[in-house]
């Protein structure tokens, strides 16, 4: 953690990217490494602090471990989809938008989670270059703009979403809202791929749905990157993995069915570039 706060501090006060922060630091002290979900939320804040928002981002206050209340733990969590049926009586939302962020405050929402979302309204004005105007909403008091940026008028909330739906969503960020358009035919987008090596059957199975958690340091994980031309493979090893990975390439592009020439790129945990963690949240 600390070197994760140190490293944070260039990137905020001397405009450095994640990568050059990282190897001024590690200069000095060559054994940091910060873990990997640290490393993707430095360098995932540094394209939200460079690329400002286009689409709305919805934020939900609750607590940091849903297994572990703790009424001193609330944090604000982005939503995988802006949606109204994403909304809660028993909570508050932030909905930030590029001109301005709405609070929007449930019905049986305590004050404290309240006081947590106008403080974290606050962290995106300073840090995110958010709109520093706030719009409070009340629950069954909501204006036509906030139900068009939440995703369309209209007086009745859709029921909310089940667990399971929710966990389905794999969207971070929704479309921009546009005009319908005349089809094209363009081709479909792309999406890249994660597989996970299961040593006990020493076969690669496909990850449909992940991010950075799902990176064990004990794990060794191959990113087909289909979205290139011509596409190739990151293998990323954790940090508790003795191998180097060489003794894996060749089977891997056989079980993705891919040419025995595919550019294989070792990834050591730790040692991730701007582009890795570019191509890993390109779905």
């Amino acid at each position: 953690r600390l070197c994760s706060i140190a490293i944070a501090y260039k990137m905020w006060t001397e405009k450095k990217p994640f990568d050059k922060a990282l190897q001024e630091v590690k200069d000095e002290r060559s054994i940091v490494n910060p873990n990997t979900g640290f490393c993707v939320q430095l360098f995932t804040w540094w394209k939200r602090l460079h690329t400002p928002a286009a689409t709305p981002i919805l934020y939900r206050v609750g607590e940091h471990n849903p297994e572990y209340p703790n009424p001193n733990s609330l944090v604000a969590k982005t939503e995988p989809a802006v949606s109204r049926s994403c909304l809660s009586s028993r909570t508050v939302f932030i909905l930030r938008t590029p001109y301005r962020s709405y609070l929007w405050l449930g019905s049986q929402a305590p004050p404290t989670h309240k006081a947590v979302a106008e403080r974290f309204a606050g962290q995106l004005a300073k840090f995110e270059q958010a709109s520093p105007d706030l719009m409070l909403v009340r629950e069954g008091e909501e204006p036509e703009e906030f139900l068009e940026d939440l995703g369309g008028s209209g007086d009745a909330f859709a029921p909310p979403l089940t667990v399971r739906e929710r966990s389905s969503l794999t969207t971070r960020r929704p479309a921009a809202r546009a005009e319908p358009e005349e089809p094209t035919d363009q081709p479909m987008r792309i999406r890249n791929e994660l597989y996970e090596y299961d040593d006990g059957n020493d076969t690669w199975e496909n990850m449909e749905v992940y991010d950075d958690d799902d990176l064990a340091e004990d794990g060794r994980y191959a990113l087909l990157v289909r979205a290139a031309d011509p596409p190739f493979v990151c293998l990323w090893i954790g940090n508790d993995v003795d191998d180097e990975g060489e003794d894996l390439t060749e089977g891997l592009t056989a079980s993705l069915d891919l040419p025995e020439d595919t550019d294989v790129r070792i990834v050591r945990q730790g040692e991730e570039d701007e582009e890795f963690w570019d191509v890993f949240w390109n779905n």
